[in-house]
């Protein structure tokens, strides 16, 4: 996916989360981003494609911070996926073999769109629930008797 697409659909993430007033999906959305942010930046300033020790470092962060207080399964699943990433990262260490770095890098790549998937879902899934306690709560109004004064039943 291109860096615009990530940066974007991480924002839309953490944008939703505030607008949701859901803190756990808030504080994931913005670990995800600042892991995003932090392995990115330091790709381009030090110019090395698999600073994998790095990539160990954030993720074990992240994976800290998302599990910490894990508000449900979306989010628990996330932060395994950094645990999943860690072991990528020891993988790709264990091989030593620079050839791998396509691999290597191919695999963090699909752990991260398997993270914004999840975090996509997981706002579907809080969209869909205010939704349906919007349209509960007009149906039991429309389904009350009226209590206008002057009002034959």
């Amino acid at each position: 996916m291109p860096m615009g697409g990530y940066l974007g659909i991480l924002c839309v993430l953490a944008v939703a989360g505030l607008l949701q007033r859901n803190e756990p999906m808030l504080r994931t959305s913005l670990v995800i981003l600042a892991n995003w942010l932090a392995n990115t930046a330091f790709v381009t300033i030090a110019g090395v494609y698999d600073p994998w020790v790095w990539f160990m470092l954030t993720d074990a962060i992240a994976a800290g911070v998302v599990l910490m207080h894990p508000a449900g399964r979306m989010q628990a699943s996330i932060g395994w996926i950094y645990i999943s990433m860690i072991l990528v990262h020891f993988g790709y260490w264990f091989a030593r073999n620079p050839d791998a770095i396509l691999d290597y890098l191919y695999i963090l790549d699909w752990l991260a769109v398997a993270q914004i998937g999840l975090m996509v879902l997981w706002g579907m899934g809080g969209v869909a629930r205010r939704i349906g306690h919007h349209l509960h709560r007009a149906d039991r109004r429309l389904s009350q008797p009226s209590r206008m004064a002057g009002v034959d039943e």
